[in-house]
C-alpha cells in the first residue's frame, strides 16, 4: 500500500510538471504581435527580468503605426526616475531617441501603416549613438564626454506606451500611446554593427528577450499572430532544470550527460539535431510547480521513504543543449514542438527524465560573422544521425563551467586548437626552388581535408651532409640539404588536442618521393599552444574613430566603414610565430574614405598622450595623398616635417612610433615630391630622432626602403672604436645594418657604404663610468635630399654613391688628426672609368646661401677599385662621392672616324713630305753643276 503511493504521488507529481511546461512555452511572443488600439494596454518586464548596469547595447523593434501621431515604441527609466533613460517614440512622421533623459530628433519620415524596423546602438566607451532605420543607418552621433558610460540597472521598461512608477508599480503615462503594432522587441548586452543586427534579425536579446522576459501589465492586451512577422531559422538553445529519477542504484553512477544525450536523441525527430549538452548544479532538491520545494519522492510516511531510497536515486540539474533545425522553421512553431516533447516524462528502463516548466526556455541564437567559425562540443559523442561538428554555425551561450550562477549578459565561444610545429627535414632535389616544393608538401599534408590550416610557416635551409641515405622506399647517395621549418597550425574541427597531435604526427612522419624530390622527416616538435584573445582597441584614424572589438587568434575582424557606409574595414588578430603570442595586425581601411585631410594637421596639438595616435595619422595621410597624386605640394609638405618635429621634441620616442617617421620620409623620398627646400629640415628631423629614440639595448636600427638610422650607446672607458656598414639590394633598395664594435678601416663586405670611427673618438664623448653617449648613423639609399644646385648646372658631375652619416650625440667633431681621421668608403653607382675623377664630399648645410651643398675641405680620396672609393676625413656629418667625367672617353663609332682623319692626314703629309723631297733634291743638283766644269776643263797654261 505505501509503495502504491508513493508511485501515486510520483505520477501527480510528473503530470503537473507536464502540464506546466506546456503553458510556460505559450508565454512567448515569437511570431506574435502587441496591439495597440487606444484601448488602454501596458506591456512591461516580467518581475524576475532585470536590466543590469550596461556600458553598451543594442536594442531593435519592430513597429507599424496606424495614426500619426505621438507615439512611443519603447520607455526604459531608472528606478524611482521620470526621465528617459533609454526611449524610442516620435511625433506625427519624426524620430526621437533618449538617452540619458536628453531627446535627439532624426531626420526620418515615418510612414504610417507600414512595418518599420527600428535599432539603436550605443557605446559607453566610445560615447557613440547610432541610429538605424530598415537596416540602413540613419545617423551617427558622438556624445559629450560628460554623458554617463553606464545604463541605469533595475529600471522599469514599458513597450507602446511611456510610464512612471508609484510604489514600485507601473503606471500608463496618458497623452504617449503608441496607436499601432509591435514586434520582435529585444535587448543585447553589445553594441552591434548593422551587418550583425542584420544577422541578428531572429536571434533573441540577452538582456530583454522576447522568448520570456515581456508580460502585460495591469490592463490587459493579449498578443495576436501575425504571419508577417515570423522568422523561420535554424539555431536554437535550450535551458532548462530536469528531475532524474531511478528506481535501480546500478544506473545511478550513469553520467548525466550521457542520460540526457539519449533522452534528446530519442525525442528529437531527424530535422532536429543535437550539437551540445552542458549539464550544470546537480542537486537533490527541485522547484515544485507551487513554488515549494520538496524531495520528489517524499511522502508523509518515513519508513516507505527508506525502503524507496535503498534501492534508487534522485537529481535535479541545470542543462543547457544546443540543437540546429534543419530546414529552418519559424521560430514559434520550433518553440511549442520542442516544448511538447519535452513535456513528456522520458522513460528508459529504471530512470526517468522530466523537464522542470518553470525553468524551461527555448531560445533562437546565432554566431555572428565576425566570431571565429568555432564549433561547441561535448565530452560525449555526436550522434551519427546528425550533421558534422564542422556543419555547426550556431554557439551556445552562458555556460558556465565553474559551478557559478549562469550569467545570462555573456556568450562563451570554444576556440579553435592552436599548435606550434617545429619541423627538420632532408630533402635532396633536382628542383630549382624546394622550399616551394616544401611549403606545398606541408600544407598538402595537414589541409587536405579542410579541418585545419597551416599558418606562419617558415622555412629556413640550415646546412647538407654527403653519404648514404636510406628511406623506406629506397636507397641513394647524394648530398642531402637540410631545411628547418616553424609553423602554427590552427584545427577547427574541434577534435580534441590529443587527436589533433596525434593527426599531425601521423601526417608529418612520412617520407615523401617523387622523380624530383624526396622528403624526409627527421624531428618532429609538436606544441599546444593557447594564445590569447586581441583585447578591444579603441582607435582614433583619419578614416573616423572604431573600437575594434575583442577578437579570437587569426581572426580577421571586420568594420563598417563610416564612409561610404557599404564599404568594410579588416583587421587581423595576428599569431606571432617568434612568440606564440597574438597582437593586432595594422587596420586595412583602403576601401574607406578620409574623414581629413594634410591641412587638418594644423587642429591637433601633439601631447605625449597622443603621439602614436598623430603618426598614425600623419602615415595615413601621406600614404592616401601619394596614392592620388603621387606627389605633396610644398604647403602639405612643410605641414608633415612640422608636425613630425612636435613629435620628435616630444622624447623619449618609442621604436614603434620611430619606425612610423622612418617610413613617412621614406616614402616621401620615393614619391615625386620636391624635397629640396626642406632638405635641412628632414635631415635635422632624422637626427634629433636619432638622439631622442627609447634605445633599451646597445644598438637600435631602424630601416625602410630607401632609409636607414642605427643608434648605438658606448662608454668612454671602453670604446674601442666603431663601423657601421649597409647592404642593400639593388632590385628592392631593402637595406640591411651591420655594426662591428671595433674600427675596421677595409669596407666590410657585401656592404655598400661603411664608416668606421677610430677609438680617439672617445674624447668626445661624455664623461663618466656609467654614462652612455648615443652615437648615430644614417643611409639614405635616395639622394633627393642632397641635390646641390650649383652642381646640377655642370653635366659632366653627378653624385655616383649613397649617402651615408655618423654623428655623437651633444658633440661637434671636426678637426680630427690624420691617425683620427674617419674612414668611409662607398660603392661606386656608375663604374669609374681611368679617365674619371671621384671626389670624396660632404654636405656642407651652410653653402649655396643655406640650402646645402657639396664641399671637399677636410677629406681625401682614395681610390680603391672602379667599384669602390673611401674617404679620410677629419670631421663627422653626411658624406658621399662625386663622379667628374670631363674628360669623356671617345665612342667606339667617333675613334673610327678619327682614325680615318688621322690615316688621311698623315697621307697627305707623307705625299707633300715626298713633293718637298724631290724638289729640294731638284734643286739642289742645279746649284752643284757650274762649280764643276771649271775642275774639270781648265786649260793648260
Amino acid at each position: 500500500m505505501t509503495s502504491f503511493r508513493i508511485k501515486t504521488s510520483w505520477t501527480i507529481y510528473l503530470l503537473m510538471f507536464s502540464l506546466c511546461l506546456i503553458t510556460s512555452a505559450s508565454s512567448s511572443l515569437w511570431g506574435q504581435k502587441l496591439q495597440f488600439k487606444g484601448m488602454p494596454c501596458l506591456w512591461q518586464l516580467r518581475p524576475e527580468a532585470v536590466v543590469p548596469a550596461l556600458e553598451e547595447l543594442s536594442a531593435c523593434i519592430l513597429l507599424r503605426r496606424d495614426v500619426a501621431t505621438k507615439w512611443t515604441g519603447f520607455v526604459y527609466k531608472a528606478p524611482g526616475e521620470r526621465k528617459m533613460e533609454l526611449g524610442v517614440g516620435g511625433s506625427g512622421e519624426q524620430l526621437s531617441v533618449w538617452l540619458f533623459g536628453k531627446e535627439r530628433h532624426f531626420p526620418m519620415k515615418m510612414v504610417s501603416n507600414e512595418w518599420q524596423s527600428i535599432c539603436i546602438t550605443w557605446s559607453g566607451g566610445a560615447q557613440r549613438l547610432k541610429v538605424y532605420v530598415n537596416g540602413t543607418t540613419l545617423e551617427e552621433t558622438y556624445l559629450d564626454h560628460t554623458s554617463p558610460k553606464k545604463l541605469a540597472q533595475n529600471g522599469t521598461l514599458s513597450l507602446g506606451v511611456s510610464h512612471f512608477s508609484v510604489d514600485g508599480e507601473v503606471e500608463r503615462e496618458r497623452g504617449t500611446d503608441l496607436v499601432g503594432e509591435i514586434g520582435l522587441f529585444r535587448m543585447w548586452s553589445r553594441e552591434w554593427s548593422d551587418e550583425d543586427l542584420l544577422r541578428l534579425k531572429c536571434a533573441d536579446g540577452d538582456v530583454v528577450s522576447w522568448t520570456k522576459d515581456l508580460h502585460q501589465g495591469q490592463h490587459p492586451c493579449p498578443p495576436q499572430p501575425d504571419s508577417n512577422i515570423q522568422c523561420e531559422w535554424s539555431f536554437y538553445k535550450i535551458q532548462m532544470k530536469t528531475l532524474l529519477h531511478s528506481t535501480s542504484l546500478a544506473n545511478c553512477s550513469a553520467t548525466l550527460e550521457g542520460t540526457t544525450r539519449d533522452w534528446m536523441e530519442t525525442i528529437f525527430p531527424p530535422n532536429i539535431y543535437l550539437q551540445n549538452i552542458s549539464v550544470l548544479h546537480p542537486s537533490h532538491t527541485c522547484h515544485m510547480v507551487n513554488d515549494s520545494v520538496i524531495d520528489p519522492l517524499h511522502v508523509p510516511q518515513p519508513q516507505a521513504l527508506d525502503e524507496v531510497s535503498n534501492s534508487s536515486c534522485d537529481e535535479c540539474f541545470s542543462c543547457e543543449v544546443s540543437v540546429n533545425v534543419n530546414p529552418a522553421v519559424s521560430v514559434e512553431v520550433v518553440q511549442a514542438k520542442i516544448a511538447a516533447l519535452l513535456s513528456v516524462t522520458y522513460s528508459s528502463g529504471f530512470i526517468n527524465l522530466t523537464a522542470d516548466p518553470k525553468t524551461l526556455s527555448i531560445f533562437p541564437v546565432a554566431l555572428l560573422e565576425n566570431d571565429p567559425p568555432s564549433f561547441v562540443r561535448s565530452t560525449v559523442a555526436t550522434s551519427e544521425s546528425g550533421p558534422t561538428l564542422s556543419s555547426l554555425t550556431t554557439s551556445l551561450s552562458n555556460i558556465s563551467t565553474t559551478g557559478e550562477p549562469l550569467d545570462f549578459n555573456e556568450t562563451i565561444f570554444l576556440r579553435d586548437t592552436f599548435l606550434r610545429v617545429n619541423l627538420t627535414l632532408y630533402v635532396t632535389s633536382s628542383n630549382q626552388n624546394p622550399k616551394a616544393f616544401i611549403q606545398k608538401w606541408i600544407k598538402d599534408q595537414l589541409e587536405a581535408n579542410r579541418s585545419m590550416t597551416v599558418i606562419n610557416l617558415n622555412i629556413k635551409d640550415i646546412g647538407g651532409r654527403n653519404g648514404e641515405q636510406h628511406t623506406r622506399l629506397t636507397t641513394f647517395q647524394s648530398q642531402q640539404k637540410q631545411y628547418f621549418c616553424t609553423f602554427h597550425v590552427q584545427e577547427f574541427k574541434m577534435n580534441a588536442v590529443t587527436e589533433v597531435i596525434d593527426i599531425v604526427q601521423r601526417l608529418l612522419n612520412v617520407t615523401y618521393v617523387n622523380s624530383s624530390i624526396t622528403i624526409q622527416t627527421v624531428k618532429l616538435e609538436i606544441k599546444h599552444i593557447v594564445p590569447q584573445n586581441c583585447l578591444e582597441d579603441p582607435m582614433s584614424t583619419i578614416y573616423g574613430d572604431y573600437i575594434w572589438p575583442e577578437t579570437f587568434p587569426q581572426v580577421n575582424q571586420e568594420m563598417g566603414c563610416l564612409k561610404p557606409k557599404a564599404k568594410r574595414a579588416y583587421r587581423l588578430c595576428k599569431l606571432d610565430i617568434n612568440t606564440d603570442m597574438t597582437s593586432w595586425d595594422d587596420p586595412d581601411m583602403t576601401s574607406c574614405t578620409p574623414l581629413i585631410t594634410i591641412p587638418d594637421l594644423n587642429n591637433i596639438t601633439v601631447t605625449p598622450d597622443n603621439v602614436v595616435e598623430v603618426v598614425d595619422k600623419i602615415e595615413d595621410l601621406v600614404h592616401e595623398q601619394l596614392g592620388n597624386s603621387e606627389e605633396l605640394s610644398p604647403t602639405d609638405l612643410q605641414l608633415v616635417v612640422e608636425k613630425l618635429g612636435e613629435v620628435v621634441d616630444l622624447s623619449p620616442i618609442k621604436h614603434a612610433v620611430g619606425a612610423d617617421i622612418v617610413n613617412i620620409i621614406d616614402n616621401i623620398l620615393l614619391s615625386n615630391t620636391d624635397v629640396t627646400s626642406f632638405s635641412e629640415n628632414v635631415l635635422k628631423l632624422t637626427d634629433k630622432m636619432g638622439n631622442n629614440m627609447d634605445v633599451q639595448s646597445e644598438t637600435l636600427g631602424l630601416t625602410a626602403s630607401s632609409l636607414a638610422l642605427s643608434m648605438v650607446s658606448a662608454e668612454q672607458e671602453d670604446f674601442g672604436g666603431l663601423t657601421f656598414g649597409v647592404s642593400s639590394d639593388p632590385s628592392t633598395m631593402n637595406p640591411k645594418i651591420f655594426v662591428n664594435q671595433s674600427f675596421v678601416s677595409d669596407p666590410l663586405p657585401e656592404t655598400v657604404a661603411t664608416i668606421s670611427l677610430p677609438s680617439g673618438l672617445n674624447k668626445f664623448f661624455q664623461p663618466g663610468v656609467r654614462n652612455k653617449t648615443r652615437i648615430q648613423f644614417h643611409f639614405y639609399g635616395n639622394t633627393e635630399l642632397f641635390q646641390d644646385q650649383s652642381i646640377e648646372t655642370q653635366s659632366n658631375t653627378r653624385i655616383n654613391s649613397f649617402i651615408v652619416s655618423a654623428s655623437i650625440n651633444n658633440s661637434h667633431v671636426f678637426n680630427l688628426s690624420p691617425e683620427e681621421r674617419v674612414v668611409v668608403t662607398l660603392s661606386h653607382q656608375q663604374l669609374k672609368q681611368p679617365e674619371d675623377t671621384v671626389r670624396c664630399m660632404f654636405w656642407d648645410f651652410q653653402k649655396n646661401g643655406g640650402r646645402g651643398g657639396w664641399n671637399s675641405n677636410g677629406c681625401v680620396t682614395k681610390s680603391i677599385s672602379p667599384l669602390q672609393s673611401s674617404c679620410f676625413c677629419d670631421h663627422l656629418t653626411h658624406f658621399g662621392l662625386l663622379l667628374d667625367v670631363s674628360r669623356t672617353s671617345v665612342g667606339e663609332t667617333d675613334r673610327k672616324i678619327l682614325t680615318v682623319i688621322s690615316y688621311l692626314g698623315c697621307g697627305i703629309s707623307s705625299l707633300f713630305l715626298g713633293i718637298t723631297l724631290l724638289t729640294y733634291l731638284i734643286f739642289e743638283s742645279f746649284t752643284a753643276t757650274p762649280s764643276a766644269h771649271p775642275a774639270m776643263g781648265r786649260p793648260a797654261h
